[in-house]
């Protein structure tokens, strides 16, 4: 194995463990408290220099940045990832190995 291929794999495993936490009820409430700030903090985050700065905070702010921002805090509040014990998916690092 070479060392990208460790690499894939190490993050592949922090993604599954991470997705794991998340799934708990101590992620369900991670999640909920990080949408709530983001929802409250949309407009200041909308308006910050170093947003705009950018072609994507540019892109952001004229369609509706605080909305786009609360939108995608929503989808973080009601995202619920299937449990580490669910469908399981291929590492593409080690369907190559096969």
């Amino acid at each position: 194995m070479s060392f990208v291929d460790d690499m894939a794999d190490a993050v592949y495993d922090a993604a599954e463990d991470v997705k794991a936490y998340l799934v708990s009820p101590e992620g369900r409430e991670l999640r909920r408290k990080a949408a709530a700030g983001l929802m409250f903090a949309a407009p200041l985050i909308a308006r910050l220099p170093a947003i705009r700065a950018t072609k994507l905070g540019k892109v952001i702010g004229f369609a509706g940045g605080a909305a786009l921002i609360v939108k995608a805090a929503e989808m973080i509040r009601d995202w619920e990832p299937t449990p580490a014990g669910g469908p399981a998916r291929s590492n593409p690092s080690l369907a190559a190995e096969s």
